[in-house]
């Protein structure tokens, strides 16, 4: 339904082999990559990209049917919301594979604007380690986890979450569509674990033993910096 487009791929990675100073944290939600990056970005005086202001929003007027058809079709419809919600499983995963790929092409041309030598932090985004692998150094991303157990408490417990929560309840079976939600979330961050363990990507688990400031300073060293 939707087709992986390896050649904007190629071309992403041809422009940002020209970075190397730019980190990836990567995670599914609520694992606290916006956290971290935040706290490391201040703390490095460094750019944050924050992935999901970019994909929607800023992103929106720039996804074309040619090139990006899998996010135009997206975002497009009615009810983004609604329409994704509604696809089986499969249809979801090959969506969001594709739309990673298309993500990659619109933040290298993002990267243009910025020196070779700039010290930049980007927040999330990207679901499947083994997309962003292909365009981008592995030793420059780490993976952060939680298990889904936790994140579901997150989603369901949580003022952060809610707004989310109630915009998925208020959908036409909004109950039915909240669980699906919480199924491609659950689905989404084990996927995230096992391509970054496949392709050697550093994965730091979450737990509430490890401060922020700790987790941080975990991270920085772990990139040199």
């Amino acid at each position: 339904m939707f087709k992986f487009n390896f050649d904007l791929l190629k071309k992403s990675k041809n422009v940002l082999s020209q970075y190397k100073n730019i980190y990836w944290i990567i995670g599914g939600a609520c694992s606290g990559k916006s956290t971290i990056c935040k706290t490391i970005a201040k703390q490095k005086k460094a750019h944050l990209y924050d992935m999901d202001e970019y994909i929607f929003s800023k992103y929106m007027s720039r996804y074309t049917k040619k090139r990006h058809p899998a996010s135009k079709t997206w975002f497009s419809s009615k009810n983004s919301l609604d329409w994704v919600l509604s696809l089986s499983w499969k249809d979801f995963d090959q969506l969001n594979k594709a739309a990673n790929a298309e993500y990659l092409d619109l933040f290298s041309e993002d990267m243009k604007k910025y020196s070779s030598d700039d010290l930049i932090f980007v927040d999330g985004g990207i679901s499947y380690p083994s997309v962003l692998a292909k365009a981008f150094p592995i030793k420059n991303i780490v993976c952060l986890y939680i298990p889904p157990t936790q994140s579901n408490m997150l989603w369901n417990n949580t003022k952060e979450r809610k707004p989310m929560k109630d915009m998925i309840l208020d959908l036409p079976q909004g109950r039915k569509k909240w669980e699906k939600f919480l199924f491609c979330d659950k689905k989404i961050a084990e996927i995230s674990l096992r391509e970054s363990k496949k392709h050697n990507i550093k994965i730091f688990r979450r737990n509430n033993n490890v401060s922020i400031k700790q987790l941080s300073k975990k991270i920085l060293n772990y990139f040199d910096l």
